[in-house]
């Protein structure tokens, strides 16, 4: 659709003109621009150096400003703020000061205030600058904001105004003043300036305001009075003459084109040298007078009257008002233009109709310095430029009060008194077709200035309006004198900007700003007052635009990854200030459509992207199925990462380029996954073991990273693809790869540990531990950083990753408990077994050699590192349960625990081996034994073995074993009497079932087994818990894996201390100490014997005479005796010196390998071994039995105290050692309690036991306390708190029931007595039992001989279990 009318508003028709008919007609209207300013009333003495001054001295191209008029002599009639409003608020970085001019500037006006600047000493000036300096503090920060120098000014004009009205009250003087101050202060800027780096169109706009602002150096004549009398003349030195008004030559004013600034500017629009230039001058200087130009307005003024087409009639608009406006302004403007020019030339008036003249000059104002002066109607629309003419031609009638009218009829009425023809008189200085010659004036301006923009430096910033202020003022003139209207310059100039535009001559930014100040415009000429022409002419040209930035913003779509984002958006923002203007509405332009096209666009190229790069991958025959995807993964997240650096936001609000990619290219890329997805699974079940499956965890990154930029750019988009589902497998394997390497990961570790402290080591344990740990981690931490999307699924991989470890702990500690057991019970060779007589003198000699007596153990430092590499790892452990999240992750189970199978139920049986009692070997020697246990299935497969307790028949173990069922399993507990050399010696065998309704969970059951030998029992504490597929459970038995080699190794250190420890704690030291030391005499006596027939069996012979012993081998003889309570209590520590002794030896080594808190541990277990020593001292156990042992004598019980005391104190170490609180606990002070009733007698310790039992009744729990779950244990936070709640619930004054009844069993006649306590006891404990058991399992009791259902057959135990 087209909107260019057919109708002409100019003078003529046709082509375009030429360029040398627009050079004409430009260069007469410079020339009359030359004639019209003012004229000198007497030669300056030095117009060179004159014209320097004002900056006119020589023309500078580009946008190098002129100054051509001054502001002075019409002060009056004009607002000082109008010199500087229409750049104030501008944006451009050109014209912004340097940072550092307010610093500066802040200093000369100090300066100036103080007087101390010799260039400013007029008083009114350092008055002003004063002020202005005591308000520069509350303004800098703004001055430092903008940088503009317009408001460093309008600040100045405001004090200067304030200060000059109160200096000068009377009439308007005070206004004359402030021009030449604030002159004044712009030399002041400038001269700041000259030291600062400021833009060269900074200093043109200061030489602008210079220019306006400083008066001429000559004065010119008044106008002539109203009343018509003649005017004075002022006389011209040097022979000058007045102006002449019938052309010709004007005195006084040179003919030189080198004086002529815009007429030099039109040469070089056309490319004229000087020379014709000058020859062009001469030949109409004849011709374009300023009559001439009086001669054309009075025409125009015939001719609109007239009705003729130039300069407009009323076809030429579509409605009688919009021709009325039209009319009233160009009489307006017209008549203005007259009255300037007869000011300007008085000599003009005499060729005008006498009637009108009085009308005319009715004015009294003062003579504008310029007829340019009517050009400031907005005559030409500068976009963007640094000098806008925004006076409107109601602020040039408001200084005229003239009837344009009036004056228009009597200057048409006076040229048909004259003779004048009316019409068809030809123009001097209008052109034929005006706005042809225009349009193509105004195109060689712009296409001037972009070629000089062409030489300036990338840090120069240009002005978007792209003219100069030479050609903004040539361009300003032409419209005055060819009746070009503001309407028109505005469509033109925006044509010419849309034909640049798309060229690319021009940036979006002038097209943008050119639509802002057109829309200004309308404010003053509404587009319905248009001329039909230029309206169409614009509402074509923003079609035009609509098209053209359509058509790039399409190509900027279809290649929307290479395309420019800024581009994009400049050309994007056109659309809003378009719509804004109306026009496309009335173009029927849809924009809404046209966006959705665009969006369009870009899905589609993005689509095309997508394609174009798969094929390009699929080509590079990758050899894994997976590498295809890693490559289009990372495509598509540099394509929206670049994406989104470079569209940061939505294009105009509607299309948002992120999105509009993602949208597409993702569930491309989802959909190669899914196409991919059956192959890698057929590969993964095809090849476990070799399957890639840590890159399947990085592709599940990948993809999870694409999937997560799709959520946030399209959440309202669907994509249909469960992730989560897809990896599942991967991750399933992963865990059971993990778990099936344990066993490697373990024994790896292990063999490559020397597990010997390195110097630099201050932890204490060795490299297998971290090794082993590393692994374990890593393979946790591969699962951790899938950050899985299903809390639930994750919550899952997390505890079957916890089995994994808990098996780890179980194998490691188990591999670690072996080798610390070889290491501590070395293997001894079988030496072959004497016969006989032989047999007999092998006993012989090992009793003499001593082979019985304790020999302090020296222990290896790297069985102390194993030790230490248990504690290592249940704080790495810690560690890991913290790392795991175990508490969410369990939280989240119980949370799902409906949705769990419904596997078969499992419980583990925890059987604690606490002790046996009254054993005897088979053949009833009465030998003590060396007795150790066997735990085994009913298939005979063992399932535990204790350690050996050497030299007892009332062995202690107090070890545990956990056994997993489903069922109801038999179990065989079998005591072995362990022989150094054969095979061992069975004890006994018992058995017990395993029935999971017969316990409840966490209630431990004491089970005293009777040996099938009747022979003695055996003690068993079993609890039972269900098993539970959970984080916790897991974290649990690894804990309790731990502890419970640290607790057999712990044991085995004070067992290998404890015999030592028995031997020097006995009761033959005791008894030797009160005879004086030494053996008894039995002892000795026995020895005595055995030594004299060892040396007669060496002599060889049964008749041979006995040879004597040399004096050196004769044994010393007995010591004297010293009675017991002499007896010193350093006496008494001596005799238990040995022990010292040893423990010194024996910490050391351990306090030197150890870490700080085994040691310890080690030390808190030894110090029980000796307080269970001292009181086997003083009490036998607590057994319904016959004991052969008597009281000690109260002279005894006080040496067994003392020895305690030491002992105490010792440990303790003045508190570097054992705390006190852990020495003294409840055993320390059950040993206490002894000596207070060893001494009672027989009747009312029993009566003392029954009050005791009774209170025990009376305050015991009717429901018994449950034992430690496995989950208690899963860190060490539970742990420690487990320990203080039972060192809490301990009472320091707990019942001594069981310690009369030791005693008692001392005595004679007490044996019923403690039988029927015993019983009672069990009684007690079995109703309580009853009590808190289920009812499927209320009834049962003691599994001995007596059980109603006989344990199945078992097959003997294999060989291999004997040792």
């Amino acid at each position: 659709m087209s909107f260019r009318s057919n109708r002409s508003s100019g003078r003529g028709k046709g082509k375009e003109p030429d360029a040398e008919h627009v050079y004409q007609a430009a260069l007469r209207v410079a020339y009359l621009t030359y004639l019209m300013r003012p004229k000198p009333a007497e030669p300056a003495p030095n117009a060179a150096s004159t014209a320097a001054a004002n900056g006119n001295a020589a023309y500078t191209p580009g946008h190098r400003h002129s100054t051509s008029r001054h502001l002075a002599s019409s002060f009056a009639n004009f607002s000082i703020m109008d010199v500087f409003k229409d750049t104030v608020g501008r944006d451009s970085k050109s014209v912004k000061f340097p940072e550092k001019m307010v610093k500066v500037l802040e200093k000369k006006c100090e300066a100036v205030a103080m007087g101390r600047d010799a260039h400013f000493t007029d008083r009114d000036f350092r008055a002003i600058v004063a002020r202005y300096y005591g308000n520069f503090a509350k303004n800098k920060s703004s001055f430092k904001a903008n940088r503009k120098i317009e408001e460093v000014v309008v600040f100045f004009v405001t004090d200067a105004s304030n200060h000059l009205r109160k200096t000068y009250p009377e009439g308007d003087a005070w206004k004359a003043k402030i021009i030449e101050h604030v002159g004044w202060f712009i030399k002041l800027i400038r001269d700041c300036l000259s030291g600062l780096s400021a833009s060269q169109e900074l200093h043109d706009r200061l030489q602008s305001y210079s220019a306006k602002l400083v008066p001429p150096p000559i004065a010119l004549s008044d106008p002539a009075p109203a009343s018509g009398g003649s005017r004075p003349t002022t006389p011209q030195p040097g022979g000058s003459s007045s102006r002449v008004a019938d052309g010709g030559v004007v005195s006084g004013l040179s003919q030189n084109v080198a004086d002529m600034e815009m007429v030099k500017t039109v040469a070089r629009l056309f490319g004229k040298d000087e020379a014709t230039l000058q020859e062009d001058i001469n030949a109409l200087k004849q011709v374009c007078t300023e009559k001439a130009a009086m001669t054309d307005i009075k025409t125009c003024l015939r001719n609109i009257h007239a009705q003729e087409p130039f300069p407009g009639r009323r076809e030429d608009f579509d409605s009688e008002a919009a021709y009325e406006h039209w009319r009233k302004v160009e009489l307006e403007t017209l008549t203005q233009l007259m009255k300037a020019m007869v000011i300007l030339n008085p000599a003009l008036a005499k060729s005008t109709p006498g009637e009108a003249l009085p009308s005319l000059l009715s004015s009294t104002s003062p003579r504008p310095a310029s007829t340019s002066l009517s050009s400031t109607d907005d005559d030409f629309v500068q976009v963007g430029s640094p000098v806008e003419r925004h006076t409107s031609v109601k602020s040039i009638s408001s200084r005229f009060s003239l009837n344009f009218e009036a004056v228009s009829n009597a200057v048409v009425q006076s040229a048909e008194d004259d003779g004048e023809e009316p019409a068809n008189t030809p123009f001097v200085f209008i052109p034929t077709n005006p706005k042809a010659f225009y349009r193509v004036l105004l195109l060689r301006c712009i296409e001037y200035d972009l070629e000089a923009m062409q030489d300036l430096s990338e840090e120069d910033e240009v002005s978007l309006g792209i003219l100069s202020n030479l050609h903004l003022e040539l361009l300003a003139e032409c419209t005055v004198r060819w009746r070009i209207h503001a309407p028109h310059k505005a469509a033109a100039f925006f044509r010419e900007l849309v034909d640049r535009y798309e060229q690319d001559h021009v940036p979006v930014e002038c097209i943008m700003d050119a639509l802002r100040v057109t829309q200004k415009i309308f404010a003053e000429w509404p587009i319905d007052d248009w001329t039909i022409s230029d309206r169409d002419l614009l509402l074509q040209s923003h079609a035009d635009l609509f098209s053209i930035v359509f058509s790039r913003l399409t190509a900027h779509a279809a290649d929307i990854n290479r395309a420019d984002p800024t581009s994009f958006y400049g050309d994007s923002d056109v659309l809003p200030l378009l719509h804004e203007t109306g026009f496309l509405d009335t173009l029927d332009v849809d924009i809404q459509a046209s966006l959705d096209e665009i969006a369009e666009q870009i899905r589609v190229a993005a689509m095309d992207s997508f394609t174009r790069e798969a094929r390009q991958v699929y080509a590079k025959g990758l050899p894994s199925p997976m590498d295809p995807l890693f490559e289009l993964s990372k495509w598509v997240n540099k394509v929206a990462k670049d994406l989104n650096k470079r569209y940061p936001g939505p294009i105009l609000e509607a299309i948002d380029v992120v999105p509009l990619v993602l949208e597409k290219i993702v569930p491309m890329f989802v959909a190669e996954v899914q196409e991919v997805s059956p192959t890698l699974e057929s590969e993964l079940n095809a090849h476990p073991n070799e399957f890639p499956i840590i890159d399947a965890f990085d592709l599940f990154d990948k993809i999870r990273s694409v999937i997560n930029l799709f959520r946030q750019a399209c959440p309202d988009v669907a994509l249909f693809f469960d992730l989560a589902e897809a990896f599942e497998p991967y991750v399933r394997h992963y865990i059971e790869q993990a778990g099936r390497k344990t066993e490697q990961w373990v024994r790896g570790a292990i063999e490559a540990d020397t597990f010997e402290l390195e110097e630099d080591n201050m932890e204490g344990h060795s490299s297998s531990i971290v090794d082993l740990f590393s692994s374990l981690r890593s393979s946790f931490e591969a699962v951790k950083r899938l950050r899985w999307p299903d809390e639930y699924q994750h919550a899952k991989f997390m505890t079957a990753m916890s089995k994994t470890i808990s098996n780890a702990m179980d194998q490691y500690s188990r591999a670690l408990l072996d080798m610390f057991m070889s290491e501590m019970f070395p293997h001894v060779p079988e030496e072959p077994q004497a016969q006989g007589q032989a047999a007999w003198m092998t006993k012989a000699q090992s009793l003499m050699a001593g082979e019985k007596k304790a020999e302090p153990f020296h222990f290896d430092a790297k069985s102390c590192v194993k030790l230490n590499n248990i504690e290592a790892a249940r704080k790495l452990l810690d560690n890991l349960y913290s790392a795991m999240d175990a508490d969410e992750v369990a939280s989240v189970m119980q949370e799902r625990a409906s949705l769990r199978s419904n596997d078969r139920q499992r419980y583990l049986f925890s059987i604690k081996i606490v002790l046996a009692e009254n054993l005897f070997a088979r053949d009833n020697s009465g030998a003590r034994l060396d007795p150790f246990v066997t735990i085994a299935n009913q298939r005979g497969e063992r399932l535990y073995k204790t350690r050996t307790i050497y030299g007892t028949n009332n062995p202690r173990w107090e070890e545990a074993v956990d056994i997993s069922v489903d069922s109801a399993l038999w179990i065989g507990a079998t005591i072995w009497d362990r022989s150094v050399v054969g095979e061992h010696k069975l004890v006994g065998r018992t058995y017990l079932k395993l029935d999971p309704p017969k316990y409840e969970d966490c209630l431990p059951q004491d089970r005293w087994l009777r040996l099938d030998s009747n022979q003695g029992g055996i003690l068993l504490r079993v609890s039972m818990e269900g098993e539970k597929d959970d984080i916790q459970f897991y974290f649990g038995r690894a804990n309790i894996s731990l502890k419970r080699a640290e607790s057999d190794m712990v044991r085995t250190i004070v067992d290998k201390m404890s015999e030592f420890i028995h031997q020097c704690l006995s009761r033959p030291v005791l008894r030797s100490l009160r005879k004086g030391g030494g053996y008894s005499v039995q002892v000795t006596k026995t020895l005595d014997n055995l030594t004299g027939n060892l040396k007669s069996w060496r002599i060889g012979g049964g008749g041979t005479s006995e040879i004597p012993l040399p004096k050196d081998e004769l044994p010393p003889p007995p010591p004297k005796q010293k009675p017991a309570d002499l007896l010193t209590d350093q006496e008494i520590e001596e005799a238990i010196g040995p022990l010292f002794d040893y423990f010194d030896a024996n910490f050391a080594t351990l306090a030197s390998t150890l870490t700080e808190s085994a040691k310890l541990m080690v030390m808190t277990k030894v110090w029980k071994e000796v307080l269970l020593t001292i009181e086997s001292l003083l009490v036998p156990p607590l057994t319904g039995g016959k004991t052969d042992m008597t009281p000690l004598a109260d002279k005894e019980v006080d040496i067994v105290f003392k020895w305690l005391t030491s002992l105490r104190s010792f440990f303790n170490a003045d508190g570097s050692g054992v705390p006190l609180e852990a020495l003294q606990n409840q055993k320390y002070h059950e040993i206490l309690s002894i000596r207070l009733y060893y001494d009672w007698p027989t009747d009312p310790l029993m009566e003392e036991c029954v009050k005791m039992m009774q209170t025990s009744l009376r305050k015991a729990p009717t429901l018994r306390k449950r034992t430690k779950t496995v989950k208690a244990h899963r860190n060490i936070g539970t742990i420690k708190d487990r320990k203080r709640e039972k060192r809490q619930r301990l009472d320091p004054e707990s019942e001594h029931g069981e310690i009369i009844l030791r005693i008692l069993r001392m005595r004679s006649g007490t044996k019923d007595f403690v039988a029927g306590q015993l019983q009672m006891r069990e009684r007690i404990e079995e109703a309580r039992l009853n009590a808190a058991a289920p009812s499927s399992s209320r009834g049962q009791r003691r599994d001995d001989a007596r059980t109603s259902q006989p344990p199945p057959p078992l097959p003997s135990v294999p060989d291999q279990y004997r040792s």
